[in-house]
């Protein structure tokens, strides 16, 4: 927020500390962390085209699911793997071009017992003939067949390795977990077509809140649709496309099983059809962190011979901390075995300070950074919001329905409010009028916010106008938001989405009110320029614990949204839950913003 957002300052304090080997505050050797480590674990990696190896060694696209027929591309993906025949020996045939480098870029990390994938592969130079073996670290628990299909046998680990006769290698951790049986979490269940009882009103058309989610290996994602009539009583069934990735109950309760893509088809009764498309991130433990690092670095030697730093890394991309609280960083230097001396800074000690072991004090609210230095200048840094009182908060949309503001109230999880207020150009929530009214009776103070599918700048100014259209005449005490999350932007590049934004952003602040800009964090990171939007407050999504947010965000924040499952009284339906780090209401009426009338 112009005029209202704490900026960085450039004031620095710096502490240097002379060390070799690890460093006093969780400087970590990573040698001693993964030395065990290396004979089993996991690693993963994500890549949304499967391409295969022909036997010429040339890369071969597969036909693209879009490009099916529905029917045909659901039956294909859906399908496990089968073990495809074995090509025709080229062992007669000779090797004119090797192999100098072999990539494994598709392939799972954590599966269930039957399930089954394909290892996808490069080899460089890209026409190389060079052959590929493939082989188990334990046929217990997963096999692979010579064409690189993997098939998971038993409860364990294993590692997987590709191979080409010129011996370059590559290769992957694999986890097999048991195959859970339970009442409550029946997979892919269809149900009766029709209700058993009373009128059937079939559904004509069915939508999703989110017609995309990014979640992390292990969390579950509640897939909320409407009907079209509001008043069908149509059954709803659910489909996953690809197990090994997300599985889904007969709720429509997605579960992230590994890392990957996938989609859940979601089908009415009456044959109508959408699909929501999931993408699954790994989450990688400290120790595969630390492997993946230190192939990752090339070392070098100073004019004495010595190792020293190529890379270093803290542990955390962004922290939090109270005021008048302390929180000890993690910070790593690689390779292992480097010798180097370092200094630690922040960039505004009046707002955090932090000291050569690493730890840092929150002196007042506010937003800064803190860098690490090697001599040789290698650093990186670590975003750091300094918050007073936490506030829990919900937001809520036409998805929430009718809602007992009074018994929300009383749970005490409704510190404020961020109510939805319109889509697009044209669509005003239904339920706008009905939140706003129960909010101001029981004296929850709100925000609005807003969702776009604007492609371009001038959509975006038709949308931030269309919004202060809805919200005119309303009185927030919380700010107004920028919601951007729509999966077509990541085929756009950041300068392109973050016009777009910027676009949207000085329309509602030159309008009067205090802007701030929602999506979730990997949006962020992948979609936005950083030094574009340094003056605007973000509420982030991260659903999960603190640890989570902290190594998978590394910008500042005012409001985190940390669940989309949450429970309350008063709503029947599942509720986002967040915590808000800002005192928003004071500082709104301080300034007499979001009345610009």
């Amino acid at each position: 927020m112009k005029g209202f957002c704490r900026k960085i300052a450039s004031v620095c304090i710096a502490a240097a500390v002379c060390l070799q080997g690890a460093s006093a505050f969780a400087f970590t050797d990573p040698a001693d962390i993964y030395a065990e480590y290396a004979q089993g674990g996991s690693s993963s990696q994500t890549e949304t085209e499967i391409t295969e190896e022909t036997e010429s060694g040339e890369i071969q696209e597969d036909i693209i699911e879009d490009d099916l027929p529905e029917e045909t591309a659901e039956e294909e993906e859906a399908a496990p793997a089968e073990e495809e025949k074995p090509a025709e020996s080229t062992d007669n045939k000779k090797v004119t071009k090797p192999a100098t480098e072999i990539t494994i870029y598709s392939y799972q990390t954590s599966v269930t017992v039957g399930d089954t994938f394909k290892i996808g592969y490069r080899l460089k130079p890209s026409k190389s003939d060079d052959k590929v073996t493939f082989s188990s670290s334990s046929k217990k628990i997963a096999t692979v067949d010579s064409e690189g299909n993997v098939t998971a046998v038993g409860k364990g680990s294993a590692i997987i390795t590709a191979k080409a006769t010129s011996g370059v290698k590559d290769k992957f951790y694999l986890t097999v977990k048991e195959k859970e049986v339970s009442d409550t979490d029946e997979e892919d269940t269809i149900e009766e077509a029709f209700p058993s009882d009373g009128e059937y009103i079939k559904a004509t058309k069915i939508s999703l809140k989110h017609n995309s989610v990014t979640i992390f290996e292990g969390e579950q994602y509640a897939i909320l649709y409407e009907l079209t009539p509001s008043n069908s009583n149509d059954t709803v069934t659910f489909r996953s496309l690809n197990k090994a990735v997300a599985s889904v109950d007969k709720n429509g309760v997605i579960t992230a099983r590994g890392a990957g893509n996938t989609r859940i088809v979601c089908t009415t009764g009456s044959g109508k059809k959408v699909k929501l498309s999931v993408t699954v991130v790994p989450v990688l433990t400290d120790e595969e962190k630390d492997e993946a690092y230190e192939e990752e670095v090339e070392k070098e030697y100073n004019e004495y011979g010595e190792l020293v730093p190529t890379m270093v890394r803290f542990g955390e991309e962004s922290v939090s901390v109270q005021v008048g609280s302390k929180i000890s960083l993690d910070a790593r230097v690689y390779p292992s075995g480097s010798k180097y001396k370092y200094t630690i800074k922040s960039d505004d000690p009046s707002i955090a300070k932090v000291n050569a072991k690493g730890e840092v004090t929150g002196i007042k609210e506010g937003n800064t950074v803190i860098t690490l230095t090697t001599d040789n200048g290698k650093s990186d840094t670590v975003f750091v919001t300094v918050y007073g009182d936490v506030i829990p908060g919900i937001d809520v949309s036409k998805w929430n329905g009718d809602i007992d503001w009074a018994t929300v109230k009383s749970t005490g999880m409704a510190g404020f409010a961020m109510i939805r207020a319109s889509y697009g150009y044209e669509d005003t929530d239904p339920k706008l009028a009905d939140n706003v009214r129960g909010c101001e009776e029981n004296d929850i103070p709100y925000g609005f916010y807003h969702y776009m599918y604007a492609k371009n700048t001038k959509e975006a100014h038709k949308e931030a106008a269309y919004f202060l259209n809805v919200i005119s005449g309303y009185s927030p005490e919380y700010p107004v938001v920028l919601d951007i999350e729509e999966s077509f932007y990541d085929g756009m590049s950041k300068e392109e989405v973050t016009d777009i934004v910027v676009a949207f952003m000085e329309d509602l602040e030159n309008a009067g009110y205090y802007a701030m800009i929602y999506s979730y964090a990997k949006f962020f990171d992948d979609n936005l320029i950083y030094d574009r939007i340094a003056d605007y407050d973000i509420w982030v999504a991260c659903w999960g614990d603190e640890e989570k947010l902290f190594e998978n965000f590394s910008y500042h924040y005012g409001m985190w949204q940390y669940s989309e499952t949450g429970k309350l009284d008063g709503i029947e339906e599942y509720v986002d839950l967040n915590y808000c780090y800002k005192d928003y209401r004071a500082t709104i009426k301080k300034y007499g913003l979001n009345r610009p009338w």
